[in-house]
């Protein structure tokens, strides 16, 4: 985390996507050990890993307070991991006023291991909306429904 902070410093006035793994649950929350530990299936903080690094490890919650809010150059989270419906969206104002949405996507849980399914962000010229849609190469098809067809309106990096 002391690297993308440096990292989104340096660079404040481009914009950053966070891609990670576990950060969104299925029910629109961001992780969050501290509040519900085990409650949340799949925590980084329960993970062989956080045993074998003395837990040095972040959930959603502390990626947001420690990183994403921190910066005004983060347009979007994006992560996966998350079974159920592996889909979530929330949108979470930074401190500076910023609005931040952050997506969960996983298809794994799918026919034949996901199906080809594949999140397909196509950001406007200006840089100023993202249209979001699941397509399928292997099935040849879109999903249409609000969770899997959707946009958002991206504000421009502090400071551009």
């Amino acid at each position: 985390m002391r690297w993308a902070n440096e990292v989104a410093a340096k660079h404040k006035n481009r914009a950053a996507i966070l891609i990670t793994h576990a950060y969104m649950y299925y029910d629109e929350t961001r992780y969050d050990w501290k509040k519900y530990g085990a409650k949340q299936t799949w925590n980084p903080h329960n993970y062989g890993v956080a045993k074998a690094t003395n837990d040095d490890v972040s959930d959603g919650e502390e990626l947001w307070q420690n990183l994403v809010s921190k910066h005004e150059n983060f347009i979007c989270t994006l992560n996966g991991h998350v079974l159920n419906d592996g889909l979530g969206r929330v949108t979470t104002k930074t401190p500076g006023g910023r609005a931040v949405p952050q997506m969960l996507v996983n298809f794994q849980m799918k026919p034949n291991g996901g199906d080809g399914w594949l999140r397909l962000m196509e950001f406007s010229t200006d840089g100023r909306q993202v249209k979001v849609v699941d397509y399928s190469p292997t099935r040849n098809e879109r999903n249409e429904s609000p969770q899997n067809k959707f946009s958002f309106a991206v504000a421009p990096a502090a400071n551009a």
